[in-house]
């Protein structure tokens, strides 16, 4: 999505004096954001759940494998599987709502944005994670419901669409004089 540069914004002239002076000549374009793929979050959640495995196995599984003991609730929850839960909740809820990314978001130029490209609330931030999250694991064919990240022409999923939220990938702005310099460049 690009938006053209306003002659009439006089944004560029008001600034204070302690204040370096802006460009003057702004760019003509800005790339404000694009919306991150099926393949690119795809990637970036593999990584996460990769993170979150490990952080899972150095503090909770050493608990239960020193104790030996694993009990269960209603004979298909243990306390091991809900502790490893938590954890990935509380990770993907932390880190989405304090940086607007996961790890794996980060490592791929992801972030998580409202609908409005401003920071995400609490509220849409926890709708995204827990209960959005918790309809693609009700059962096992439900992962599927990721696919629709492909097909809506925002790459929204069910969580973003239940939520508000997009995922945006991170990219500079585009200014006709880096054109302008790529072309110039002379490779050694």
């Amino acid at each position: 999505m690009e938006i053209p540069y306003d002659e009439n914004d006089n944004r560029a002239s008001r600034h204070r004096e302690d204040e370096q002076p802006m460009r003057t000549a702004p760019p003509s374009t800005y790339q404000v954001s694009v919306y991150g793929g099926f393949w690119l979050r795809l990637w970036a959640y593999l990584l996460d759940l990769i993170v979150v495995g490990s952080v899972n196995g150095l503090l909770i599984s050493p608990i239960f494998i020193l104790s030996d003991a694993n009990p269960e609730f209603l004979t298909i929850f243990t306390v091991h599987g809900i502790l490893t839960s938590i954890m990935a909740y509380v990770y993907f809820l932390l880190m989405t709502k304090f940086f607007g990314q996961t790890l794996g978001k980060m490592a791929f130029g992801l972030r998580v944005v409202s609908v409005g490209l401003t920071r995400p609330t609490w509220g849409e931030v926890f709708t995204r994670e827990v209960p959005g999250r918790m309809i693609h694991r009700v059962l096992v064919i439900t992962n599927i419901m990721y696919v629709v990240v492909g097909f809506h022409p925002h790459k929204a999923g069910v969580h973003d669409l239940l939520a508000d939220t997009r995922v945006v990938r991170d990219v500079e702005p585009i200014r006709e004089d880096d054109q302008e310099d790529d072309e110039d460049r002379v490779e050694a």
